[in-house]
């Protein structure tokens, strides 16, 4: 509820202005009351009443107003400190300020400073500290001891016009000249836009939206709100501690009561839509909180004192003082405080006194909180988060129970992109690529909808040229480090990215020109971001020690995607530096970044396997030419001088990095990048290590694959219904598995049908449940270490069931895919064999259409995807008369006309009257030699059974039997 305690025309008085004490709701009247403070009871309510020249106490348990101070030169602030004393500010026209502090009773005690131009607004601070505004844009500290200059905001055409202090020391200033309130740290050398800042108008929302018209004077409520006068819109609104700005009570004046005597005064509920009982202000200006969370107000234009309740305000936290502790504990050092390091980053700590400790949430530290090793006092925070800015991080020293203020981290002061580096250099091996991220950091309440720039990198003295074009890289949330990216709500953002060259008068560099244009770019973010991954390939003639500056260049942005130019200025240049850092294979947690030095921590632990066994499955993957994923890369095992790997991360790498995290093989091998760009290996060599070759076939010009791993299709289900889906696998003759590994996803593929709510596993009897689970949403992934199976070769085995958990609503005759991904597996540690996979699907209310011959895989490999047309079992795209399910058979090319399955007879000589056939084979697959006399109606029998190698077969009889015979070759799956 608003209501007026006393002052403006009302009861008859001839004026809405006066000066009279008395009963506050009779008779008192004020001339320009200001700045407003309420005593720890929360009875006496102290206003500054400017143009009476005097301050003025009431009674608010009596209903009495009386002057306690007059003769002052147009006072326009009051305060009351922790020890009920009062400090009032004078303006003293404005060039001759002052600030006095007086007791309770009104007896002067200090002059705290004078001759203070265009003084403003004043607070308390910690310790009983007064906080002044004046010259516009000065804020000052005074206190009995000291008087110094906190800071001044240096922003063109800001004008100051009120402050308040926060429990963690920093201060909020409101800014009548540029509509808006910012942030000041305790020390003053930051200065942080917190919400408004839009120009002049009147719109509630967080710090992207919110405006104001002229904010006046400020208070301090709990929880970290602070209450604003906000003069121009004739409304007081209170402002979360996000920067959410929230109306308190006010309407616009477009909406004030039609005929009413006094056009936005009147009393009623605090409400923001009027009905004729919505509570109207009329240039609000001093704003106070009481004890109880009671707000009052102090209005100009009808020189009314009002009161407000209901509306859920708590009362502030008291600031602290000198005189409640013994000892104040100062507040650590901290560098820096705000900015987006996707990288990683070592933050300064120092503190002269006690233990430090740390958030990176937002929340205030305590003694369980991260602490930070100091050594002679300095420290340092590794900073490994890649999903959020230094805006979330507090740090607090503690002495026993005794704690200092919190230091906070903040957003940045100014919109700016570059690459954010600690010690302001990037490492990179000799002919490796690297990868680099571009970071956008805003001002608190910016948007970026568009935006443009160039990257270049330009060799520094006798560094050789970059030839390789710079890359932009694709950003994703399966990434192996997560970023926060541009894109608007989960979209893709569009880039148009080019590269070109830079001579530089000797060595050239390498440039990359981005852009993000209009709003179909699909560009959305506000304080932190990667506007870009791009990669940047080393020459393999560079030297340890040569350096390459990275720069921006030209950036630029709008707010809406259009012509609303946004200020975005370039960091500082970076330094990229040839160094060859070795990093132990199989070692890649924590994950923080994609280059040699910014992964792993030197121990093989269950962390360094998850990473492995994840990106097996095709989960977390990082970029492949990384040396993230070459540590990854397992097998083949190095040997001395020989980087090991095959450029896959498979089934066999995440086994082998299991067993030397279990100690059970005790190889460590580290790789680094030579002279000549050449990946080497250090270590320790072992006799027929685990992870050398020994076995398996290979056959690289063609498809090659020794099981498979199937699912079989269901139909006829219902909307809700948990349906098994039989996962098998079918070994290949020659082919035997100890392990193996695969992921399912299951799409809804009819549309408007929902996705399923769950995807998990069940084993089947007598199976060994899979070592490792993942299942989540529409995903279900499971791997079986080595020796859990024992699936002989040429065998079909039922592993278990994929449970799919239908959706409630899914529609009649819905379809839903399952597909097959990652399949791989070995049969033993020296033995690795690729796998296929065929999916399947559920039907609802209808019947399911069962897999075919051909594999998904087989057609990934040759037609791009497993749903082209050309790839179905009876097309045949290259017209040679052999369908797919032939060609996939005889393991030749389905695209090539040429490519078909011949068998090759060779006579020999006449004397030993022998026959030869001779054809190329698949492994797995069984050739079957049949005989007869008589192709029409004759029996044919079976002469001889051969398993494909991969290599050439051959078969040979004696022509001994009278009369002509006929062959043919059968390829059984």
């Amino acid at each position: 509820m608003v209501e007026t305690l006393g002052g403006g025309p009302s009861q008859g008085n001839p004026l809405a202005y006066g000066w009279r004490d008395g009963d506050t709701a009779r008779e008192a009247q004020f001339h320009t009351p200001m700045g407003l403070a309420v005593d720890r009871t929360g009875r006496f309510l102290y206003v500054a009443d400017r143009d009476n020249g005097a301050v003025r106490r009431l009674d608010l348990q009596a209903g009495l107003t009386q002057t306690l101070l007059q003769g002052l030169r147009e006072p326009i602030g009051v305060a009351v400190d922790g020890r009920d004393r009062l400090v009032v500010l004078e303006r003293g026209g404005g060039v001759e300020g002052a600030v006095r502090r007086y007791d309770r009773f009104g007896n002067l005690l200090t002059n705290l400073a004078s001759h203070l131009p265009e003084a403003a607004a004043l607070a308390i601070g910690s310790d009983d500290e007064v906080l002044v505004v004046c010259d516009r844009t000065l804020v000052l500290r005074l206190s009995d001891r000291v008087s110094n200059v906190v800071g001044r905001v240096t922003a063109p055409g800001a004008e100051l016009n009120g402050v308040v202090a926060l429990t963690n020391g920093w201060l909020v200033l409101s800014d009548r000249g540029l509509h808006g309130l910012w942030l000041m740290d305790p020390s003053g050398t930051q200065t942080l836009p917190w919400t408004g800042f839009h120009g002049p108008g009147d719109q509630a929302g967080g710090p992207a939206h919110a405006r104001f018209r002229e904010p006046a004077f400020l208070a301090r409520a709990g929880q970290g709100v602070v209450i604003v006068a906000d003069r121009g819109n004739h409304r007081v609104k209170q402002v979360l501690p996000d920067g959410t700005v929230i109306p308190l009570y006010g309407v616009t004046q477009s909406d004030w009561l039609p005929g009413w005597p006094w056009p936005g005064w009147y009393d009623g509920e605090p409400c923001d839509h009027p009905f004729g009982s919505c509570a109207e202000a009329r240039e609000p200006v001093g704003v106070a909180v009481g004890p109880d969370g009671t707000l009052y107000a102090s209005e100009v234009y009808y020189h009314l004192i009002r009161r407000v309740t209901g509306v859920g305000l708590l009362p502030a936290e008291p600031m602290s003082r000198s005189d409640e502790l013994a000892e104040v504990v100062q507040r650590p050092q901290v560098e820096p405080l705000s900015g987006y390091y996707p990288m990683g980053y070592r933050i300064r700590v120092t503190s002269v006194q006690g233990e430090v400790f740390y958030t990176v949430d937002g929340s205030d530290p305590t003694t369980n909180s991260f602490r930070v090793p100091l050594v002679n006092g300095e420290g340092w925070i590794d900073w490994t988060y890649t999903d959020r800015d230094l805006s979330g991080l507090r740090v607090r020293a503690f002495v026993g129970k005794r704690a200092s203020a919190v230091v906070a981290g903040q957003p940045a002061g100014a919109n700016e992109i570059g690459v954010p580096a600690w010690q302001g250099r990037v490492e990179a091996g000799i002919g490796s690529r690297v990868v680099i991220p571009v970071v956008a950091n805003l001002r608190a309440g910016d948007r970026v909808r568009s935006f443009q720039y160039r990257l270049e990198v330009v060799p520094v003295g006798d560094a050789p040229g970059l030839s390789q074009p710079l890359e932009i890289l694709s950003i994703g949330s399966n990434d192996f480090v997560r970023v926060v990216t541009a894109a608007q709500g989960g979209a893709v953002a569009t880039y148009q990215a080019w590269s070109y060259s830079i001579p530089t008068g000797g060595a050239s560099g390498q440039g990359l020109a981005v852009a993000a244009l209009g709003t179909n770019a699909n560009v959305s973010f506000e304080n932190f971001a990667v506007v870009g991954m791009v990669a940047v390939g080393i020459p393999p003639t560079t030297r340890e020690g040569d350096q390459y500056e990275i720069r921006i260049v030209a950036p630029s942005a709008t707010s809406d995607g259009g012509q609303s130019g946004l200020p975005l200025q370039a960091m500082s240049p970076v330094v990229l530096w040839i160094t060859n850092r070795s990093y132990l294979v199989g070692d890649t947690a924590p994950g923080r970044w994609y280059n040699a030095g910014g992964f792993g921590d030197g121990v093989l632990d269950n962390a360094d396997v998850n990473h492995v066994f994840y990106a097996s499955l095709g989960i977390g993957v990082p970029y492949p030419f990384t040396d993230a994923y070459d540590a990854m890369d397992v097998f083949p095992v190095d040997r001395p001088g020989v980087a090991g790997g095959d450029g896959l991360i498979r089934y066999l790498d995440w086994q082998i990095v299991l067993r030397r995290a279990l100690g059970l093989d005790p190889q460590r091998w580290w790789r680094h990048w030579t002279p000549q760009g050449v990946r080497s290996a250090s270590g320790t060599a072992q006799i027929g290590a685990a992870g050398e070759i020994t076995g398996a076939s290979v056959n690289p010009a063609g498809w090659v694959r020794h099981a498979r791993v199937g699912l079989d299709s269901v139909g006829m289900t219902a909307p809700g219904e948990q349906v098994n889906v039989p996962l098998w696998v079918r070994t290949y003759r020659g082919t035997r598995l100890a392990g193996l590994q695969c992921r399912v996803e299951v799409r809804a593929e009819t549309a408007g049908a929902p996705p399923v709510e769950g995807v998990t596993w069940q084993a089947a009897p007598g199976r060994s449940a899979p070592d490792a689970v993942v299942a989540g949403g529409t995903h279900l992934a499971c791997g079986w270490s080595l020796g859990r199976l024992a699936l002989a070769e040429g065998t079909s085995n039922l592993l278990g069931h994929v449970r799919v958990r239908l959706p409630v609503g899914a529609p009649p005759g819905a379809r839903y895919r399952l597909v097959v991904w990652n399949a791989d597996g070995a049969a033993d540690l020296q033995t690795p064999y690729n796998l296929e996979s065929r999916g399947a699907e559920i039907r609802v209310g209808a019947p399911a259409e069962q897999g075919g011959i051909v594999s998904d895989d087989w057609r990934r490999w040759f037609f791009g995807s497993d749903q082209d047309p050309r790839g179905w079992d009876e097309s045949d795209p290259d017209d040679d008369g052999m369908p797919n399910w032939q060609e996939f058979l005889a393991g030749t090319h389905p695209l090539d006309h040429g490519s078909r399955f011949e068998v090759r007879i060779r006579p020999e000589s006449r004397v030993s009257r022998t026959l030869r056939m001779e054809w190329s084979s698949v492994p797995g697959r069984l050739y079957e030699v049949w005989s007869t006399s008589d192709p029409g109606g004759g029996s044919w029998q079976l002469e001889a059974e051969l398993t494909g190698t991969g290599a050439e077969l051959s078969w040979e009889t004696l022509a001994d039997r009278p009369g002509p015979r006929f062959y043919r070759v059968n390829i059984q799956f």
